[in-house]
């Protein structure tokens, strides 16, 4: 039961990111520099709670490398939402766009997006191989708490996203 509440919390953190990063009405917009500073902080500190939690030296390290792994997997999904976020506006400001356009542009998001949630599931198995009930519980408990996934999907300052 616990492994299945998991997986539906982290199904979720990964929906409300992509919802959320879709969200355009923000009253005032935060310091990105500040963001990405809070990110780079709270994804260190999660690598810290790792290896502090994590018993054996090996298994922490294998860890370690999945969360930087997925790190990469949420940064390229980011990159896709970013590239279909503008591909869609070009569409929407096109009159004579068909809906056929829309449908593929759709499709093509969609099925990039199931890729990128299977291939997270995929690391968060491997991460919950790698370590016991009780050390993942202080994990995921971390990631819930502190990597918010609209802070996680904010856009690098010096990319100009």
């Amino acid at each position: 039961m616990i492994k299945t509440h998991s997986a539906k919390c982290i199904l979720t953190m990964i929906a409300a990111a992509c919802v959320l990063a879709a969200c355009t009405s923000q009253q005032e917009s935060p310091d990105p520099v500040a963001v990405q500073q809070e990110i780079a902080a709270n994804l260190a500190n999660e690598v810290d709670l790792v290896r502090s939690t994590v018993s054996d030296a090996d298994r922490a390290n294998r860890v370690v490398g999945l969360l930087r792994e997925r790190d990469r997997v949420i940064s390229r999904h980011v990159k896709e939402l970013v590239t279909y976020r503008q591909d869609m506006a070009i569409l929407n400001d096109d009159y004579d766009a068909k809906r056929e356009s829309f449908d593929q542009l759709l499709s093509a998001y969609n099925t990039e997006r199931e890729a990128a949630q299977k291939e997270l599931l995929g690391i968060i198995t491997a991460m919950k191989k790698q370590t016991t009930a009780k050390e993942w519980q202080v994990i995921s408990k971390y990631q819930l708490k502190r990597l918010h996934p609209r802070q996680n999907v904010y856009p690098d300052v010096k990319g100009g996203g």
